[in-house]
């Protein structure tokens, strides 16, 4: 398995990261140095955390800004 150091995304047989998956710790062998230490982990749970909720406003605004069009329509 192989994993984005950015987004901690899978990264698929064509090489392109999926963001609908992200891992963390022991899953990440080989994307970081050291992926046992709980501080690390609490660090990258964070920036985890961070990203999708970032990715889900997106998603919201789109949402909100389609169903606006369409009821001013």
């Amino acid at each position: 398995m192989k994993v984005s150091t950015e987004s901690g995304g899978l990264i698929n047989h064509l090489g392109h990261v999926d963001d609908r998956i992200t891992v963390l710790g022991e899953l990440t062998s080989g994307a970081f140095f050291f992926t046992s230490a709980l501080e690390i982990n609490a660090r990258h749970s964070t920036i985890r955390a961070e990203y999708v909720l970032a990715r889900l406003a997106l998603t919201s605004d789109a949402y909100s800004n389609g169903l606006k069009a369409r009821l001013l329509a």
